[in-house]
């Protein structure tokens, strides 16, 4: 638990480090940065020179479940559960084939495989995506870092685009989720 606090902590200090040079080149030079917050977009924060650009979003899935034995007449049984809350931080340095991307996994449901809901006393994997692209080609983009593995359909479209809040049981068993390395990528 706590490296994986350690680990938080550093990605929150680069992020407020990148933050801080941001505006204090843009105060030096007198000019503010560009700042937007739109709702479903997130705040969005572009360096005044165009060197830089950063977007912070937040989102949740709640997941509602109640269930009755019929057999034994026993009382309704319901769970309120928040199963995802997700903080997210991506946008470009210095040029935009230059790309970055980390996502944050803020709730303890948020498990790799979490076909069931009962207490768990394991820590949640609180650093989903931390990922580097380079597009130094056209149709090709080099990624450095930890993200989903593009081997499965159901695994690559992203939770939030999903029909139900929870992906099959055959998936978390089955699929290997997120890994760190390197991936060449052509279109």
């Amino acid at each position: 638990m706590q490296k994986s606090l350690l680990h938080i902590l550093g990605v929150f200090t680069i992020l407020v480090l990148a933050t801080c040079s941001l505006v204090a080149q843009s105060s030096a030079k007198k000019q503010l940065p560009d700042v937007e917050l739109k709702f479903g977009k997130g705040l969005q924060v572009l360096a005044a020179d165009s060197s830089m650009a950063l977007k912070i979003g937040f989102r949740f899935q709640s997941l509602f479940n109640s269930e009755r034995s019929l057999e034994d007449g026993a009382d309704w049984q319901t769970n309120f559960l928040i199963r995802r809350a997700r903080l997210k931080f991506d946008g470009w340095a210095f040029s935009p084939k230059l790309v970055y991307k980390v996502e944050l996994a803020l709730s303890n449901r948020d498990l790799k495989s979490a076909s069931d809901y009962e207490e768990t006393s394991e820590a949640p994997k609180i650093i989903l995506d931390a990922v580097a692209k380079w597009k130094f080609h056209k149709n090709f983009t080099l990624w450095v870092g930890q993200t989903k593995l593009p081997g499965n359909r159901e695994r690559v479209v992203s939770s939030q685009k999903l029909q139900f809040v929870d992906r099959s049981i055959v998936n978390g068993t089955f699929t290997a989720d997120r890994e760190m390395g390197v991936q060449l990528r052509s279109k």
